[in-house]
């Protein structure tokens, strides 16, 4: 059984371990090799999406954290920041459960949707997000605050990027609801 929660700063190290875990995935793709080894998210951007919250994991039925995304508010969209799998989680549903469950706290937020930043080509990027209900959007229609994130990752970017969208989710519409 897999369970849904907000993150704590106790689950800060764990985070951490966990993201430098699915980082090693990117040795398989020589252009982003350095990815493996290019660090994790820092405490203080942890406590910071945690504070608002912004911050959820998913762990399994003794605790253990099998995955977890933060999120940030812009002012049209929330914008999903990271969200890393333990690799020995892969194929169990995590990406979806957080990916849907950021859908619906956007809309609770009252935003129209979720944006985020990624790599087109890679498998467990672009296509998995188009497979999650996410669209690529045009560089020309991008708000100033999700052209001065595109910008900052550009300089690191090695392989194409995109920006990608998609719509909220609301309570009766949220993947496994029986209603």
């Amino acid at each position: 059984m897999l369970n849904l929660r907000n993150s704590m700063r106790a689950d800060i190290p764990a985070l951490q371990a966990l993201e430098a875990a699915a980082a090693q995935r990117f040795l398989a793709i020589p252009e982003l090799a350095m990815l493996a080894s290019d660090g994790v998210t820092d405490t203080q951007a942890h406590i910071i999406s945690m504070t608002q919250n912004l911050a959820w994991l998913v762990e399994d039925a003794d605790g253990v954290i099998l995955g977890f995304c933060y999120a940030q508010r812009l002012s049209a969209s929330l914008y999903l920041a990271e969200i890393s799998s333990h690799p020995t989680a892969r194929g169990l549903g995590v990406g979806r459960m957080l990916v849907t469950h950021v859908r619906k706290m956007a809309a609770e937020y009252g935003m129209p949707g979720v944006t985020l930043t990624t790599y087109t080509d890679i498998p467990w990027n672009g296509p998995w997000y188009q497979q999650q209900g996410f669209t690529v959007l045009n560089p020309l229609s991008l708000s100033d605050e999700l052209m001065s994130i595109v910008r900052q990752q550009e300089a690191l970017a090695l392989l194409p990027r995109c920006v990608m969208e998609a719509a909220s989710l609301v309570e009766d519409n949220f993947p496994g609801n029986k209603r």
